[in-house]
């Protein structure tokens, strides 16, 4: 049976380290998928990497979804896919921004500049080999998330007065967010920290509903 796992979040030494291929497509790595894409619908996300939930395996789970009016993504009609060994083989020289967040830089937003078009080759959770382009939203979240299995994070990609200017915030955002986390997260030094208020109503049965307000002391 699946379950949510923690999301770490920055300032974290895994989210800076590189994944491990992965060498076969089993049981145990399906279980992994299904872990991921149960917490990437708790946390209202678009795309998961494994070194984000502690698993430092060459993983990606992606579900667009829709966004709703509320700015919160629809599952009603869940097309999860998933990325086992993810390879960028190719990106066009047509380039995009697009405005980027991540579930271990929670309150963070910035354009970030990225090829418009990718072509990925990965396996599927069968261990089927498959290559295919993406352009859009998919291909930008597939920069972002194969980012992560090499140990980069989205504001490595901005300039550094830039992401100074957003390290600087974000460590000014981050107390108030583990006050208040909306998933659950795990922080370096302080361990878990459970998930407060949040609504998981759209999410077609996954997840928990929390109660109407936390505090963490620990």
């Amino acid at each position: 049976m699946s379950k949510i796992l923690p999301v770490i979040v920055a300032p974290h030494k895994l989210l800076l380290q590189t994944s491990a291929p992965v060498k076969a497509v089993d049981d145990s790595i399906r279980a992994t998928l299904d872990d991921m894409l149960d917490t990437l619908y708790a946390a209202d996300g678009v795309g998961l990497a494994a070194p984000q939930v502690g698993i430092l395996q060459r993983l990606v789970m992606v579900d667009l979804g829709t966004e709703r009016p509320d700015g919160k993504r629809d599952y009603s009609k869940p097309k999860p896919q998933a990325f086992i060994n993810p390879e960028i083989t190719w990106k066009s020289t047509e380039l995009r921004y697009h405005q980027e967040g991540c579930l271990s830089i929670p309150g963070i937003y910035a354009d970030v500049e990225r090829a418009d078009r990718v072509k990925v080759k990965w396996l599927d959770r069968d261990g089927a080999p498959h290559e295919a382009e993406f352009d859009g939203l998919r291909a930008t979240v597939l920069q972002h998330e194969i980012d992560h299995l090499d140990g980069v994070l989205f504001l490595k990609r901005l300039s550094r007065l830039q992401r100074e200017r957003m390290e600087k915030k974000y460590s000014k955002l981050l107390p108030d967010f583990l006050d208040h986390a909306k998933y659950a997260v795990s922080v370096e030094g302080r361990g878990v920290i459970d998930a407060c208020a949040h609504d998981h109503s759209h999410d077609h049965g996954h997840g928990h509903v929390h109660g109407p307000h936390c505090n963490h002391d620990h």
